[in-house]
């Protein structure tokens, strides 16, 4: 049974480490996903204000505002980040190209490459420095080699094989197999070919079903872990069989961005609350 451990408000208050002149809006609030960084701390995270910050522990310590920059049109949304080649940051909104920084010594942003497409969502696999991301609108999902500049895509609109109905989120193991959130189901492949395409999932609130899936991420075990959103609750599941379903109540919140550390604690956004919830596993 998953326990919780840790709850963090992460309004501006819970950031009185930062000089005022540091923070250019008068909240930092509902945080939209989360990203675990080599390999436990710190945590970044992307705000619909359009901001980035980092924490150390789920007690808000070494925050650290790092961008403000991130707005869609005249609209904040939360940018979706993580570390790439040599510890650069890489950042998006959703509905744009990823963009690459390097914190030191140039604070400057540039686009990766025009050729991934505008994504809905990324992760990235430092160790192989490659990106993959997603996009609903185009039913496709993209592999991105950062370092040979390799861009490979998947998908159509539907629900057969190497079909998608609305691809948000990306979640790789170790093996680099992807898991795909595809609405309301889970959709796992060996590679960006599309081999050993296996889907699992309807819509619904029973055992084996989700209501709009937000977030997925996997444990180093292989387990799945998913954000489903409108059941408010954070299902995992041994594999893509859906064996070992288990799940947990968010309450009254609907969870988004998840994520899973090395010692398999589990990290959820809650936006509406405007916290990051811990579960220890």
């Amino acid at each position: 049974m998953y326990r919780r451990i840790a709850l963090v408000s992460m309004l501006i208050a819970a950031t009185a480490d930062l000089a005022e002149s540091q923070i250019t809006r008068p909240q930092i609030a509902r945080p939209q996903m989360t990203a675990i960084v080599a390999p436990d701390v710190p945590l970044l995270i992307g705000f619909n204000s359009g901001d980035v910050v980092q924490i150390d522990d789920m007690n808000g310590a070494a925050a650290q505002l790092l961008d403000s920059g991130f707005w869609q049109g005249r609209m904040s949304a939360a940018p979706f980040v993580g570390k790439g080649i040599n510890g650069r940051l890489i950042a998006l909104v959703p509905g744009e190209y990823p963009k690459g920084q390097i914190l030191l010594p140039n604070p400057g942003w540039e686009m990766l490459d025009s050729r991934t497409g505008p994504l809905g969502s990324f992760i990235i696999d430092p160790s192989s420095s490659v990106l993959y991301g997603a996009n609903c609108q185009s039913a496709i999902v993209v592999r991105y080699d950062m370092a040979n500049r390799v861009s490979q895509f998947i998908g159509s609109k539907g629900t057969g094989v190497g079909q998608l109905e609305c691809p948000e989120k990306v979640a790789v193991d170790a093996q680099g197999r992807m898991y795909v959130s595809d609405l309301h189901r889970v959709v796992k492949m060996n590679d960006i070919t599309g081999n050993g395409w296996t889907a699992f999932g309807s819509h619904g609130s029973g055992e084996g079903q989700f209501n709009y899936i937000r977030g997925i991420a996997v444990d180093r075990k292989g387990r799945i872990y998913i954000s489903d959103t409108n059941n408010r609750r954070i299902v995992r599941m041994d594999d893509i069989s859906g064996r070992g379903w288990t799940s947990y109540s968010t309450g009254q919140y609907d969870p988004e961005g998840v994520a899973v550390d090395s010692f398999d604690r589990i990290y959820v956004a809650l936006p509406v609350a405007n916290r990051i919830l811990r579960i220890d596993d």
